[in-house]
């Protein structure tokens, strides 16, 4: 995923900022990473290769702006 910092965005709906280095954006990817995307019996490293589906898939929208999406 690109370095992406202070995106305005919406959060299940309601006007948000999306920033990864805010330890609730953080926890809330890890919480969706560790519970959906990993098993128990998963060892070494994972490769995740669609952050946006992740941030997606934890309620983020309208995060993509044109520096972004051209990074792809």
């Amino acid at each position: 995923m690109p370095n992406i910092e202070a995106v305005n965005c919406t959060f299940c709906g309601a006007d948000a900022v999306l920033d990864l280095h805010r330890p609730s954006c953080a926890a809330r990817v890890a919480g969706y990473v560790f519970g959906e995307l990993c098993r128990r019996d998963d060892v070494g490293e994972v490769r995740l290769e669609n952050g946006d589906d992740i941030l997606r898939a934890v309620g983020y929208k309208g995060f993509e702006h044109p520096r972004v999406s051209e990074e792809k």
